[in-house]
């Protein structure tokens, strides 16, 4: 009936038409349909909807944007550009998926030891990120 503390998982959401100026820290997982001015930074998995705006840098266990994004994003897992996202600022991850349509303004970096991982199963692992 009752989960533990630790089964229980935190998704706290900021909703369209809602802006949020300041850091957000914490734990858990955020959707984010709104503005937020300001770095983000959480354990768990970030999502920026198709019309949201975030100016500050993301940090987060992975990320999945669709809307717009001014700073660099750092994750440990994974990061989704959607076809919807424009993301000006650097990548560090582990891992990349990069819809037909996304746009990314910065320098990709594949960490180490996940990037042999994350490109085995594809046999062209490179591919263009800005259209041209």
């Amino acid at each position: 009936m009752f989960r533990s503390r630790r089964e229980q998982k935190n998704t706290h959401c900021l909703g369209s038409g809602l802006r949020f100026v300041g850091s957000v820290r914490g734990t858990g997982d955020l959707v984010c349909h709104g503005e937020v001015e300001g770095d983000i930074e959480l354990d768990g998995v970030v999502q920026i909807g198709p019309h949201a705006k975030v100016r500050g840098g993301v940090k987060a266990r992975e990320a999945d944007i669709a809307g717009c994004v001014e700073g660099d994003v750092v994750t440990q897992g994974r990061v989704t550009l959607r076809a919807s996202c424009n993301l000006k600022g650097d990548v560090v991850t582990g891992q990349l998926v990069v819809e037909p349509g996304a746009v990314l303004q910065g320098q990709l970096h594949i960490t180490a030891e996940q990037s042999q991982a994350a490109l085995e199963p594809q046999k062209h692992p490179s591919s263009t990120l800005l259209p041209e």
